[in-house]
């Protein structure tokens, strides 16, 4: 069995309490500063590195209006291709990961995403923190709250993500 590390609770508390500290919503332009107190990289407009101990550290970060919309990373390590193998190793990881993210938000999940397989954790002034359970790893997304808003509007409209918007006039 491939070796599957997935960050500890020392290593992802700090991360999740900076983001939880930031006065939200936060200006685009200010991403860098957010990642020079994580001690991450800027490599791109919208991401870079971060510095938790995975074997691929990538971290996006998204816009809308001028502010950050989310930012995404791996909190565990990458798999190598698509595989059952690979699949049943994520899976068997992420509710050690849930708990992880459980003890660092001080919360248990309270549901799941819409679309990808994952857990959700709805914060008070409606941004979410969203852990998701991918073919080949397991991530982290924290979403602002427009982002999230606009994800619960089309839910309850019934808008259909798989549809490619062609349920839309």
């Amino acid at each position: 069995m491939t070796e599957f590390r997935v960050v500890s609770v020392a290593e992802l508390k700090p991360v999740l309490d900076v983001l939880n500290g930031l006065s939200w919503p936060v200006a685009f332009d200010d991403f860098p500063a957010i990642f020079e107190r994580l001690g991450w990289e800027k490599q791109r407009r919208k991401g870079g590195l971060t510095s938790l101990p995975v074997s691929l550290q990538i971290v996006s970060v998204g816009e809308i209006d001028g502010e950050i919309s989310r930012i995404d990373f791996r909190v565990a390590d990458t798999l190598p291709g698509t595989s059952s193998d690979n699949s049943r190793i994520v899976q068997g990881a992420f509710p050690g990961a849930v708990t992880i993210v459980s003890e660092c938000m001080q919360a248990k999940p309270t549901g799941t995403p819409w679309v990808d397989a994952g857990v959700v954790w709805d914060l008070p002034d409606g941004r979410q923190v969203r852990l998701i359970q991918g073919d080949d790893t397991i991530s982290l997304d924290y979403w602002s709250k427009t982002l999230a808003d606009t994800e619960r509007h089309e839910q309850s409209h019934g808008v259909d993500p798989s549809n490619n918007l062609a349920d839309r006039e």
